[in-house]
């Protein structure tokens, strides 16, 4: 982002203002050398639009490899404590507009090309255990090198189970929602080890309503590890059944004859989304 400092005046009812920059000086393919100085932004606006040109004095090159402009308009003077706050405002006094001078075009916030971005559980309240006991939260999960989330199981009936239920909350991730919108695919990763092998061991996927699916689906109840040997297993999440505010949610089960107990070494998750094009070494380039 340019800072935009020095005089401004009006002319002809355009709004000049003048700054200084320090340009790259480094010659080009043809020889010519940038020179520091001042510049002029122009500004104008009728009933309907708001109109910038943008004059760089001081750049006598013809190479305009990898070169854009940006611009962000903050029209009623808002203040932001952090990037997830300015997000919310978007359309709502505040805008923002990339534009790729090399190929005279809009720059677009998200390519063709699909990446892979590992999230985490980050909240203790999205880890909701129905029955046993969790010992651990999400930092162990989230960094866990550290530690381990451990589960003893409660006798219920006849026999020992667990219950817990996770309902993480995407917008911790991406704040803004065509962020969401470019996710493509969803994985849980998910390591365990009991400290005896016992009889059953599921991940249940809700459904996008916030409700069970019947548990004898197998599109959304998944067998897992029931073994006293730790498997690392990596399963997909539909994303058919995030609900309406964007909630992953789902259950990890497990009961057996005897008392028993689960390490939860890894909890993460692998995010297949669009690319989004960096302009340099700005992460959050949304165009309107």
């Amino acid at each position: 982002m340019l800072l935009l400092m020095g005089l401004s005046m009006k002319m002809n009812g355009v709004l000049l203002i003048d700054f200084y920059l320090d340009v790259d000086n480094t010659p080009d393919y043809n020889g010519k050398i940038n020179i520091d100085g001042e510049n002029v932004l122009y500004v104008g606006e009728d009933l309907n639009n708001l109109y910038l040109a943008l004059d760089l004095c001081g750049d006598r090159s013809d190479n305009e490899t990898s070169e854009w402009i940006g611009v962000w308009l903050n029209t009623v003077n808002r203040t932001f404590d952090n990037y997830f706050d300015w997000v919310t405002f978007f359309d709502n006094g505040v805008e923002t507009l990339l534009h790729d001078v090399e190929e005279n075009q809009p720059w677009e916030y998200y390519s063709e090309d699909i990446g892979l971005y590992t999230q985490y559980i980050s909240d203790d309240t999205e880890i909701i255990p129905t029955y046993g006991t969790v010992d651990g939260g999400a930092d162990f999960l989230q960094y866990w090198w550290t530690g381990d989330v451990n589960i003893t199981s409660e006798t219920v009936g006849a026999g020992d189970i667990y219950w817990v239920n996770f309902s993480v909350d995407l917008s911790k991730w991406y704040p803004y929602p065509d962020e969401i919108n470019a996710i493509q695919k969803i994985q849980i990763r998910v390591g365990t080890e009991h400290s005896v092998v016992i009889n059953e061991h599921k991940l249940i996927l809700w459904n996008s309503d916030g409700t069970l699916p019947p548990l004898n689906d197998p599109q959304q109840v998944i067998s897992l590890n029931d073994q006293n040997s730790y498997l690392l297993e990596l399963h997909d999440y539909g994303l058919a059944n995030l609900t309406v505010d964007n909630k992953l949610q789902f259950s990890l089960f497990a009961n057996n004859s005897a008392s028993f107990k689960t390490r939860l070494d890894r909890l993460d998750f692998n995010v297949y989304r669009n690319h989004t094009n960096w302009a340099d070494k700005l992460r959050f380039p949304i165009l309107l």
